[in-house]
């Protein structure tokens, strides 16, 4: 997967721009348009230009890229052919924002973004940022399923990955948008341990959603994204049919594995299915199943193993609730169900991946059963959204 280079985005220029390549500043602008050229030349992004602009324009840029400027106002009927597998476009214009104007493809995906402003950010780089870099590492595979399961033909994910540092994480992505005036998808787990609308979400995901909501108030919202996971870890996104193939050798695997098998085919093949919210490294804690404990955690998971006809038994309970909160600490914490019992399970899983779909081609093939499918599509929209670049070329 060496080609998976820079993450990029997919820019429109809009007719009214012509407006600013004469008076004070029409050299900068033009000097920017240039750099777009550029960009797209040498693949960092994917740019389209309106036809009506093309003429106005082309004898104002750099005499070498005059040939590129109308390659790419040749590729312009590709668009309508790409604008399904993204979920934005940065229409770039005078200020003017015009639904009406644009081609009618563009019309429910298109982020408009005047020219002085989109100067003002540093479009050669952006960032996919994640917890840790296994996270993004993941990501990466997902997006590159996506590339293949749809067939885009001629535009591929590029990308640069920063490590959030887990807990820190609000703060890199507040420092990538807001300091460094970069673009920047953030992806990040939600820590939920149930499924469920009102679950309570981890402190790293009420960080991030706390920095992004300052980020839209200071006007730079438009240039990142935050896609939190509704999920425990994105360890819970990796298939159970790959993690059986992976871990299935190794004997102290085998209780977990089990039980999450019966969750895949006892409850239903979406995005409430109790396996995305497991603790598929350490398994069920005595604290959060015990029948002495009358949390919402508790009875969920009560529920679920009743469900799987493996019901919960604990050596507590019959205690009372002052009893069971007297425990030593150890004690409740104890696990009486079973995960992997692995504290490499992402990594494992994507040198698995790579060892064993190292033919990016091949990645299409990849076993992701069906509680995943809405998930993976999900993640897989929003990397390509801000990846999509133009083929590679020479010279």
């Amino acid at each position: 997967f060496s080609r998976l280079g820079e993450y990029k985005v997919i820019i429109y220029l809009e007719k009214s721009i012509a407006s600013q390549m004469t008076g004070p500043h029409a050299e900068s602008n033009i000097l920017f348009i240039d750099q777009l050229l550029m960009a797209d030349y040498r693949s960092d992004h994917a740019v389209f230009i309106d036809s009506k602009l093309t003429p106005i324009i082309k004898d104002q840029v750099s005499s070498n890229l005059k040939k590129w400027l109308l390659h790419i106002d040749s590729q312009t009927t590709m668009l309508a052919a790409l604008v399904p597998y993204v979920d934005r476009v940065f229409v770039v214009t005078n200020g003017h924002n015009d639904i009406q104007a644009l081609p009618i493809c563009l019309r429910e995906k298109a982020v408009f973004v005047s020219l002085t402003d989109f100067q003002k950010r540093d479009f050669t780089s952006t960032v996919l940022l994640g917890e840790n870099l296994d996270d993004c590492e993941f990501y990466k595979l997902l997006a590159l399923y996506y590339e293949k399961k749809h067939k885009i033909a001629g535009f591929w994910c590029h990308c640069e990955t920063e490590n959030g540092g887990g807990s820190t994480t609000h703060q890199a992505y507040t420092n990538t948008v807001s300091n460094n005036n970069k673009f920047c998808l953030c992806i990040v787990d939600s820590d939920m341990h149930y499924a469920g609308k009102q679950v309570a979400k981890g402190q790293t995901f009420h960080a991030l959603n706390k920095a992004d909501k300052k980020i839209e108030k200071q006007g730079n919202g438009t240039f990142c994204s935050l896609l939190p996971l509704q999920v425990m870890e994105v360890e819970n996104l990796i298939p159970y049919t790959l993690l059986e193939q992976i871990f299935s050798s190794e004997p102290v695997c085998k209780d977990g594995l089990k039980i999450l098998k019966s969750m895949v085919d006892t409850f239903p093949q979406d995005e409430s299915n109790p396996v995305l919210f497991y603790d598929l490294k350490k398994g069920l804690r005595v604290k959060d199943c015990a029948k002495c404990v009358h949390t919402d955690l508790a009875n969920y998971w009560r529920k679920v193993f009743d469900l799987i006809n493996d019901a919960t038994v604990t050596p507590y309970d019959s205690y009372d609730e002052e009893a069971f909160e007297a425990l030593e600490k150890h004690k409740k914490e104890a696990c009486i169900k079973k995960g992997l019992q692995q504290t490499e399970i992402l990594p494992k899983s994507v040198r698995y991946i790579t060892e064993n779909y190292s033919d990016p081609r091949q990645i299409e093939s990849l076993p992701v059963d069906k509680y995943l499918v809405t998930i993976w599509e999900k993640i897989g929209l929003a990397i390509f959204s801000w990846t999509c670049a133009a083929p590679r070329h020479s010279g």
